[in-house]
């Protein structure tokens, strides 16, 4: 034991620093743990948010740009605001107007201020799904964009990291025996 210290006029022991577990420090397996679970998240989020960009880009926005092209009804969206991230538009269709934050392709709307025109394709069917007639003619962020090589290469990632980490748990299990 260390020498005692005077707090409050209570004498308090100290344990010494020794082999002996630490109350006050986690163990290193807690901590490899720790660090290993954190890892495995971070690449099942790899997985999940790559895997997802990847799909609306290869599958889900071409299919919904062919179907606008085919059976979306014109409309004239306003744009409310324009900030850093998209600019905000308004659109009324059967009855409803509809106001939402628009951030794909924002170089579109340069030049246009608050209260210009936008004209878009709405599905008739699911009234929320609308595009700029822009978007769906040029196939913006559609097939083998940007987007859909980064959700590629972040689903690789998350893959090649799940990997590793099934490879290093097995080693270690082998190394320090199971656990």
């Amino acid at each position: 034991m260390r020498p005692t210290s005077l707090t409050d006029g209570v004498e308090q022991a100290h344990p010494a620093v020794g082999p002996g577990d630490r109350p006050d420090v986690p163990s290193r397996s807690w901590r490899l743990r720790t660090l290993l679970v954190v890892t495995f998240c971070v690449c099942v989020f790899f997985v999940g948010f790559g895997g997802v960009t990847a799909w609306q880009s290869l599958v889900s926005l071409p299919r919904t740009y062919h179907h606008l092209r085919t059976a979306g009804q014109p409309a004239t969206a306003r744009i409310v605001k324009c900030a850093h991230r998209g600019c905000t538009l308004e659109v009324s269709f059967g009855g409803r107007t509809r106001e939402w934050m628009y951030a794909q392709d924002k170089h579109q709307f340069a030049g246009l201020g608050p209260g210009a025109p936008v004209n878009v394709l709405v599905d008739p069917h699911h009234p929320s799904t609308v595009y700029t007639t822009v978007d769906v003619t040029r196939n913006t962020n559609a097939g083998w964009s940007g987007s859909a090589i980064y959700g590629v290469v972040l689903f690789v990632v998350g893959l090649l990291g799940l990997f590793g980490l099934a490879r290093l748990v097995r080693f270690l299990r082998r190394l320090y025996g199971t656990s």
